[in-house]
């Protein structure tokens, strides 16, 4: 019997390369139990370095599919604000932090005019963003799942 491997799905190319020498998990776990600010800001600010350099290199393949690439940048902010939000930090920290990967990142992403990217950060959108990425990545993946 074939096991499924996520990493192999179609729907993750972007998302494995945007991240590519960066385990988002990493982030994760170096930031659950952080309650100083300088202590969190280091690992999001090294992802951001890391998420930039590979956004770069996506550049061509972004031209060619800006919506893929523009959900799947949009996702990875959604997951680090996140992040963020689950912390122990104090609620201005959050916001702080919160603050910067928007502004940076977002504006770093857009600031190539590599395709048209949209970025409403209201909770409503937050959660059609997640629904709507879900769906785009079940309908790319639905030959590769039909073969198990």
């Amino acid at each position: 019997m074939q096991v499924l491997d996520k990493n192999k799905l179609p729907s993750n190319e972007y998302k494995k390369k945007l991240c590519q020498n960066y385990n988002i998990l990493q982030l994760q776990s170096k930031t659950e139990n952080v309650n100083g600010y300088e202590d969190f800001e280091e690992p999001v600010k090294n992802f951001y370095t890391n998420f930039i350099t590979n956004h770069g290199n996506l550049e061509t393949e972004c031209k060619q599919n800006g919506p893929k690439c523009c959900r799947d940048v949009n996702y990875y902010i959604d997951l680090v604000t996140g992040i963020i939000k689950e912390s122990k930090l104090e609620v201005s920290e959050k916001n702080q932090l919160i603050e910067y990967v928007e502004t940076h990142l977002e504006q770093t992403v857009r600031a190539k005019n590599i395709y048209t990217c949209e970025r409403e950060r209201d909770l409503d959108s937050i959660r059609k963003r997640c629904i709507l990425q879900h769906l785009y990545d079940l309908k790319e993946d639905d030959n590769f799942i039909s073969s198990f």
